[in-house]
């Protein structure tokens, strides 16, 4: 602190400034969270439809009989004891250009047991005689691709489809509004920086009056009285100067996290000027104003709505495509077999449920009065934007010509003024008069000055132009 209090005061400029700004992060963290959150949930949504999914099954059981009966000349099983298991991988893709749905997948099957059986008697056998034990077994593996497409309604699956298409627009709504709420940022400091300025500078027009005013030295009691009257004044000018660039400096340094602004300067080019929009202003504002663009998305989140709902009024025609190859071994009690079949299909699936789907058409009716109503609000909207700009627009104008003109009148006249005094030709008030003349003019300047800047600001926040190439600093974000 000692070190800061003793030390030269750094002068700060605009563009140090809002890297100062952009560099303190933390301000505009809640903003970010929400930005990321909806990344993820792009992504996360995108993965859900389009990755490839794998499902592993499995099937295992036992099965037990014991039948009791008394028949004769007939054989039958008397009892059963049967094992079943399966194993399956199936992969699936679908895909985020087109409806359609691939599948391969591979299944394995081993069945197989003992069975005790009561055998057709002939004349010579015992009941004892006529029981016997038997093992049979079955297996059998399946490979198989199938490819499916909707040629009409789409599956279950396009309400994921329509999630992701959801959450890709939702990230780019939430990337608009974290460079609006960036945008809006920045012109609040800016507007408080400028505000350091104003004051700052006003405390150095009072301060160079005082130094003027304290260098006089009055003949008699009656101009002494006067000028302690006018340094009175000036010193009070100074102090609510100072006591308000005082406050807008513990301001920034509490916002910025930055106790150096409470001892720096700033260091501000009144020289710029603002280069007002030509051409047609709604085409602009339609093709680069953020806050249209919001509501045009929002109208696209209906529109893909619309599109899902419509298309599940349809009726279901899916056509599909499946090749598989079995291989299938075993015995059973009498005979073996080895099989070996491949199989293809083509098949169309129609149904259609007669009467319609009653939420579906509500659904529809209620997107498609969401799109009217956001392209009332979109108008609206840009009748304000431009009813704004048209406005700044006029206020942005500087006749600074006028304004320097009327200091270096005021110099000369103050310097002609006490000239005369000395001479003896000019009265003490008008010497006293003559320099506060002199430091209104120029404070009339700085306000002039600092109030353009601030119109410029604005505007350029207004068409989104400070976050946009050209920025005022050189930024990641400057792009549309």
């Amino acid at each position: 602190m000692l070190a800061l209090l003793s030390g030269p005061a750094v002068a700060i400029s605009e563009a140090e400034f809002i890297a100062k700004v952009l560099a303190h992060d933390k301000l505009l963290e809640e903003a970010q969270i929400g930005l990321d959150i909806k990344r993820i949930e792009r992504d996360a949504s995108r993965a859900n439809y389009a990755n490839w999914k794998a499902e592993v099954t499995m099937d295992l059981g036992y099965r037990y009989r014991d039948l009791d009966r008394n028949k004769t000349f007939t054989d039958y099983d008397n009892q059963t004891r049967y094992y079943e298991r399966e194993v399956g991988v199936e992969v699936e893709k679908r895909f985020l250009s087109h409806p359609g749905s691939l599948k391969l997948g591979i299944n394995r099957n081993k069945d197989g047991g003992t069975l005790e059986r009561n055998d057709v008697p002939s004349m010579s056998q015992t009941r004892d005689d006529r029981i016997s034990s038997h093992h049979v077994e079955e297996f059998e593996t399946r490979h198989y691709i199938q490819f499916d497409y909707p040629l009409l309604k789409h599956d279950s699956n396009a309400l994921s489809l329509k999630t992701h298409h959801r959450d890709i627009i939702d990230l780019q709504r939430q990337q608009l509004s974290f460079y609006e709420t960036k945008e809006d940022f920045l012109e609040a400091r800016l507007s408080d920086y400028l505000s350091w300025v104003l004051y700052q500078r006003q405390a150095d027009i009072n301060r160079e009056l005082l130094d003027k005013l304290r260098a006089l030295q009055p003949r008699d009691a009656a101009e002494e009285a006067l000028l302690k009257s006018a340094t009175l004044q000036v010193e009070q000018d100074l102090s609510e100067a100072e006591l308000e660039l005082q406050a807008v400096k513990e301001k920034l340094s509490i916002l910025l996290d930055d106790p150096a602004i409470l001892h720096a300067t700033a260091e501000y080019d009144f020289t710029k000027r603002i280069a007002p929009l030509r051409g047609d202003l709604s085409a602009y504002l339609k093709a680069h104003n953020r806050a249209l663009y919001r509501i045009a998305l929002s109208m696209e989140l209906n529109r893909i709505e619309i599109a899902y709902y419509e298309n599940q009024n349809l009726p279901k025609l899916d056509f599909g495509l499946r090749a598989e190859y079995d291989s299938d071994k075993g015995n059973t009690r009498s005979s073996e077999f080895d099989d070996d079949r491949t199989n293809y299909i083509a098949a169309l699936e129609f149904s259609y449920p007669l009467g319609g789907n009653i939420s579906n058409k509500a659904n529809l009716q209620k997107f498609q009065l969401g799109v009217r109503r956001l392209e009332i609000s979109y108008e609206d909207e840009l009748q304000d934007i431009v009813a704004d700009a048209q406005r700044l627009h006029a206020l942005l104008t500087l006749d600074e010509t006028r304004y320097l003109e009327a200091i270096d009148a005021a110099i000369r006249s103050a310097a002609i003024q006490l000239r005369d005094y000395q001479d003896g030709g000019a009265s003490f008030r008008d010497l006293l008069q003559a320099y506060r003349d002199e430091r209104d003019a120029k404070i009339d300047h700085i306000d002039d000055s600092v109030d353009y800047q601030i119109n410029s600001i604005e505007y350029d926040n207004l068409l989104d132009r400070i976050i946009e190439t050209p920025c005022r600093v050189a930024l990641v974000e400057c792009r549309f």
